[in-house]
């Protein structure tokens, strides 16, 4: 079934901008639980993400569904994205509502990563998972964003253009292949627990900075 973005892009009657208060209120009133695409829920949680800076990477394998959950930490909820392989993931609706309009930093981070999702949805599908559950794909060792700032370190910055598909954004062609060859060669991939990997991610972030003002 085809979405209507022009439908759902702004909430259900299409005029206004969405904003964060919105995206709120909308998530708060609907009960807790899965959102097929074909549902009224699911289809707005689709173009929702879409605007996300980083969705082109959270949509790759593509959607089979949106799921609204109690938030990971504190109060609140969150949403998910449940891929067509059966892998979950969150993502940030307050991002999300936000739109594109994100820090430059974020804009090439979402670049490279759309960047290497191809060769990690190699990996799912050449490594089955090992067990139900919410599991992430996780940079074993060293981290994504380790690899992401060594390779900022020595290289010039690659080029960010807007997606081909129309969403999000990717790095110039003439740029990606330089940086996925250095992720592939060094990257070690291992399925971990989603609760688990976002505390280790929590962790980078609060520690990246440190390691490299040594």
């Amino acid at each position: 079934m085809g979405i209507d973005r022009d439908k759902y892009a702004h909430g259900t009657t299409g005029h206004g901008r969405l904003t964060i208060a919105e995206a709120r209120r909308r998530i708060n009133a609907a009960e807790l639980g899965r959102y097929d695409l074909d549902t009224e829920m699911g289809a707005w949680l689709h173009v929702l993400l879409s605007r996300h800076v980083n969705g082109a990477v959270k949509m790759m394998g593509g959607a089979a569904a949106y799921w609204i959950r109690p938030a990971v930490r504190g109060k609140g909820r969150s949403t998910w994205i449940e891929r067509r392989d059966g892998t979950l993931e969150v993502w940030s609706w307050v991002k999300a509502a936000r739109g594109k309009e994100q820090s430059p930093g974020a804009i090439l981070n979402a670049a490279m990563r759309r960047a290497v999702e191809p060769s990690i949805q190699r990996w799912r599908n050449a490594n089955p998972r090992p067990f139900d559950g919410e599991l992430h794909v996780d940079h074993h060792g060293v981290p994504f964003a380790v690899l992401r700032e060594e390779y900022l370190c020595m290289l010039p910055t690659p080029r960010v253009v807007g997606a081909r598909d129309g969403i999000g954004v990717e790095l110039h062609p003439d740029d990606a292949e330089a940086w996925v060859q250095y992720h592939d060669e060094r990257a070690t991939l291992r399925w971990l627990p989603a609760v688990v990997n976002m505390r280790n991610v929590q962790k980078i972030s609060r520690h990246l900075i440190n390691a490299y003002a040594e």
